[in-house]
């Protein structure tokens, strides 16, 4: 793996996540905006199980950078490459609640850090 490039890597195995996981929206921006297909050879829900399957050796898995340092020692893993992808988050809450106190001013908190 070592000196892999995107194409490279989409040759090896991937734990995937499933279609509801946001990082698999990252993922499969990411290889499609290089025209390749990865080899999926599981797909799981849980970050725990990713974790535990990339450490068993099934496949390559991603996560997000904050996290690596913490897990790494723990499951024995290391980090291939570092991918500059961003994440969209949203955040929802029932229409008829956005006028609440509680609401309104984590809405507004959250605009001014993120914004």
């Amino acid at each position: 793996m070592e000196g892999a490039d995107l194409k490279g890597l989409a040759a090896f195995r991937w734990v995937w996540t499933s279609d509801h996981c946001p990082m698999n929206s990252v993922l499969s921006g990411l290889f499609d905006e290089i025209g390749e297909e990865p080899v999926k050879a599981v797909v799981v829900d849980q970050e725990s199980a990713i974790l535990r399957l990339v450490a068993d050796g099934v496949g390559l898995g991603v996560m997000p950078a904050l996290k690596v340092a913490d897990v790494a020692d723990a499951y024995g893993i290391f980090p291939v490459m570092n991918l500059k992808k961003t994440l969209t988050l949203h955040l929802l809450s029932l229409a008829r609640r956005a006028e609440e106190p509680t609401i309104a001013a984590m809405v507004t908190l959250i605009r001014k850090v993120w914004s």
